[in-house]
């Protein structure tokens, strides 16, 4: 009976050690499946604003909004927000710094001044210190 309980020790012994080497080995394959998950949804977010980057310099492009057709705009950027997966508003912002036209505000609602927005006033300086404007 004694001789069996030296093999025994040594069994529990190995099974703890292999039990130890399997938890940290799938500790580490969860670890580096996180990293991998985490570096693929940064990818698809930035697939996704360089999307949504490109439609609003398409929109910006338009022959609607460089004419400033105030009326045919409208419907041009409700259309656009919609198809476009936009969760926020889009809507034209004239010189002077006026939202003139939303995608969710009817036409002819009075202008909301944003002219004392920096992100508002930072491509109008831009734009002025630009040899091609």
């Amino acid at each position: 009976m004694f001789t069996a309980l030296p093999a025994i020790a040594v069994l529990a012994v190995m099974g703890t050690v292999l039990a130890i080497g399997h938890r940290d080995s799938v500790a580490g394959d969860r670890r580096q499946e996180a990293a991998q998950l985490g570096m693929a949804a940064a990818l698809n977010a930035r697939r996704f604003l360089d999307d949504q980057f490109s439609i609003l310099a398409a929109v910006a492009a338009s022959p609607v909004v460089r004419a400033t057709d105030l009326e045919r705009m409208r419907p041009f950027l409700v259309d656009v927000a919609r198809n476009g997966r936009f969760t926020a508003n889009l809507g034209f912002v004239n010189r002077e710094g006026q939202a003139v036209v939303s995608a969710s505000r009817p036409l002819g609602s009075p202008p909301i001044d944003l002219s004392d927005r920096a992100y508002v006033r930072a491509p109008w300086l831009e734009s002025r210190r630009s040899p091609t404007c």
